[in-house]
């Protein structure tokens, strides 16, 4: 069984339904990423599987029982805000027992748990100061220690990285990740940052309107996209993705350009609406060469890779990304071939089509 199952969950605040008859099922040890735009509901579902937040209609299941009408402490789980929540006045020895002291835990229990999740947290050095004495990253560290010591079942985590700077966030992603390996802790994990849910998660739940538009593995999503939606909102930079017209002699025209596709591929390209392609999977050359020409417009150059906007002879912009040294300069014409096996078709709904192997 699932360590936890949501079964056509909603949520409605007067006529405004921000959850649509959604349905997860998250496995005992799993690491599920929550991810999608702020305002897609992501942030309210973690609520209402911690109790937080009342379920308009729908069922939560914890460990094969209904948990709808149970109180969040009643639940197995704790969870781990964005703003830390951490008492000021209160050391981190007592930040992470508080949950222990309210459940009126031994004082000699608390010690030893509160001393080995220190231990395992790197938190040691750390015990008598308060949070104002504490860095971001050390701060963080409390209030997953703080979740933890309640020997929780299921530990959610609400964008706990957000506030931290772009190297502590690296750094903090490799050791929850490392935490969660070791411990084997059942977490769901909600997040706007799509590095972070690639890099971090067993799955991945992408989320659109209080809708999860798929749910997948990292490399799944990444490569078979369920929809342009999918497509558009996981990689970076973003999937090149045009509207297609179909020409008479069988060619297509996306972004201005006339593409002929494989054979093995026209039987699908004549349904298709939209046609994507990631910018690594572009490749540049002479501008003799490829499926059409392009004139560089921008060039950001990252050290060992460059991104390039490209407009096409139609005035359309494609992004592609290369190697740094082997970038062309600003104002160059060149030549860009599709990788056609890597391409991405997407029918009028805007699903994918599925294609044979070319």
């Amino acid at each position: 069984m699932p360590e936890l199952q949501l079964k056509h969950v909603s949520k409605k605040y007067s006529s405004v339904e921000v959850i649509h008859d959604l349905n997860l099922e998250v496995e005992q040890g799993e690491f599920v990423v929550l991810v999608g735009a702020s305002g897609c509901g992501k942030s309210t579902l973690l609520r209402m599987i911690a109790g937080l937040e009342d379920i308009t209609e729908g069922e939560v299941i914890i460990d094969a029982k209904p948990a709808n009408d149970l109180h969040p402490r009643q639940r197995g789980i704790s969870m781990v805000f964005q703003s830390y929540a951490l008492y000021p006045h209160m050391t981190v020895r007592e930040n992470i027992g508080f949950g222990l002291k309210l459940e009126k835990q031994p004082k000699a229990e608390i010690a030893r748990v509160v001393n080995e999740i220190a231990e395992t947290l790197q938190l040691v050095p750390y015990l008598e100061r308060r949070p104002g004495q504490l860095s971001g990253g050390q701060k963080q560290r409390v209030a997953i220690g703080r979740a933890l010591a309640r020997k929780p079942r299921i530990i959610l985590f609400d964008e706990p990285l957000s506030n931290l700077d772009a190297k502590l966030r690296v750094e903090m992603r490799a050791e929850l990740t490392q935490f969660h390996h070791a411990h084997d802790i059942t977490t769901i994990y909600v997040t706007h940052d799509q590095v972070e849910a690639m890099t971090m998660a067993d799955r991945i739940a992408v989320m659109n309107g209080g809708r999860i538009e798929q749910y997948d593995t990292p490399l799944n999503i990444y490569n078979r996209p369920a929809n342009k939606f999918v497509a558009e909102f996981i990689g970076s930079p973003q999937m090149n993705v045009f509207a297609v017209r179909h020409l008479a002699d069988g060619r297509l025209s996306a972004g201005g350009v006339r593409l002929l596709p494989p054979e093995a591929l026209r039987t699908r390209a004549n349904d298709c609406a939209f046609l994507g392609i990631r910018p690594d999977q572009l490749r540049l050359a002479g501008p003799e060469s490829g499926d059409t020409t392009a004139t560089v417009k921008t060039l950001e150059h990252m050290g060992s890779e460059a991104f390039l906007r490209l407009q096409l002879p139609g005035g359309a912009l494609i992004t592609a990304k290369t190697q740094g040294p082997d970038a062309p300069g600003l104002g160059t014409s060149v030549g860009v071939g599709f990788n056609w096996p890597a391409v991405h078709l997407f029918a009028k709904n805007e699903t994918r089509i599925e294609c044979p192997h070319i």
